[in-house]
């Protein structure tokens, strides 16, 4: 899949320098889906998963505007959900494989608390660097 998408986009690098434990997460989750940590990223930041949104609907091609306040209320609803989702993996992978003392229901609660917390961080961060 990831040869198929160079060749049919053109592409860049992101990086990001992330906390130890972050990185291992991310491994983990990567090594689970037998896919390397760059496919695993590409997935999740471009949702690959069967839910890839149109160019044509975000350039407003059918001739509506869209309010920009609405476009940035959106994006960070929407930048906070992927952050979301990926921090509840994330969590959830490393305490599985790296907590001894806590059982399914703590391990669970952890990841989603942490998992909401950071979408509403994230979430507020991206709107306040989109709003005029």
């Amino acid at each position: 899949m990831a040869k198929a998408l160079q060749k049919n986009l053109s592409t860049k690098v992101l990086s990001a320098r992330v906390p130890p434990d972050v990185y291992d997460a991310w491994q983990n989750l990567a090594s689970s889906k037998n896919i390397s940590v760059s496919e695993c990223l590409r997935d999740a930041v471009t949702m690959v998963d069967k839910k890839a949104i149109k160019k044509s609907v975000l350039k407003a091609e059918d001739g509506i505007k869209v309010p920009d306040e609405l476009k940035n209320v959106i994006a960070s609803i929407g930048g906070g959900s992927v952050a979301g989702i990926l921090l509840y993996k994330g969590i959830r992978v490393t305490l599985e494989k790296n907590s001894n003392n806590m059982n399914k229901d703590e391990i669970e609660a952890v990841s989603v608390l942490l998992a909401l917390s950071g979408a509403l961080i994230i979430g507020t961060g991206i709107y306040n660097v989109l709003k005029p």
